[in-house]
């Protein structure tokens, strides 16, 4: 769980994962990042009382891809799960669900369907949206085994891979390099749908443009990493836009002009 200053949801997020019951695994340990907060963050993870709950903690800011790099390379478990601080989780069985849908040996990667939570303003509707228009193009996209689909809030990584893999420091889509940093040693990602966690959407418009300022510019990012043919990578068929685009405009037309709107 990488963290910078989640003193709200920290401690809600560690107790929810120590109830996923231990179907076809065993929880090895939580390990907790906290990248220089100055809130109560540690404090409140070193309250929980279970050995298997671990902080990692100084006072320097690195970034989510500086702690994961450092993570990676102290990993000698079968399954890493990264999970962000801020989400939620209402299965007690989502893991042994997903360990149960896919082979991660072969897989690599796992993503799964992560939600927004019901929307509170009528800007989060706004962005919802825009998230189920993307959402739909993902599902439709080679069957959601494509970049969209493989959010950092929660993904599942082979043991192997995690400790092969060395992450810049200053990278930004550290969840799009995951992926296709396990394309590019054979594996074969896998999306499960019928698995979700939940997360706040932006509640206004400075919250979005710090999010979606990590995706401008992803694609020329991870160019400098991997050999790929990008334009198949990162251009879905125009039918699957125009598709997911109407679904949405007919379910939810006035927050989808109005997203339009903001992002233009």
């Amino acid at each position: 769980i990488p963290a910078y200053n989640e003193s709200t949801n920290i401690k809600q997020i560690i107790e929810k994962l120590l109830l996923q019951k231990e179907v076809g695994f065993r929880l090895e340990k939580i390990v907790v990042l906290s990248d220089g907060s100055t809130d109560d963050t540690a404090k409140l993870v070193r309250s929980i009382k279970d050995k298997r709950v671990t902080l990692k903690t100084d006072k320097k800011r690195l970034g989510k891809s500086a702690r994961l790099d450092q993570f990676f390379r102290t990993v000698n478990s079968d399954v890493v799960i990264l999970v962000d601080a801020d989400i939620v989780i209402k299965d007690n069985l989502l893991f042994s669900k997903v360990f149960s849908s896919t082979d991660i040996t072969k897989s690599g990667i796992v993503g799964i369907n992560a939600l927004p939570l019901p929307a509170k303003t009528f800007f989060e509707q706004t962005v919802e949206a825009g998230v189920m228009v993307m959402k739909g193009i993902a599902k439709r996209w080679r069957n959601g085994n494509n970049y969209l689909s493989f959010k950092g809030c929660f993904l599942v990584l082979d043991g192997k891979l995690a400790k092969s893999i060395r992450m810049p420091n200053s990278l930004v889509n550290n969840d799009g390099y995951l992926y296709f940093a396990a394309v590019d040693k054979g594996y074969t990602p896998a999306y499960v749908e019928n698995c979700s966690v939940y997360y706040r959407s932006p509640m206004n418009l400075s919250d979005q443009i710090k999010q979606s300022s990590r995706y401008q510019g992803s694609r020329e990012e991870l160019e400098q990493y991997f050999d790929r043919n990008w334009d198949s990578e990162y251009n879905p068929p125009l039918a699957i836009v125009i598709a997911s685009v109407l679904q949405s405009l007919i379910r939810n037309p006035l927050h989808l002009i109005a997203y339009i709107v903001v992002l233009c």
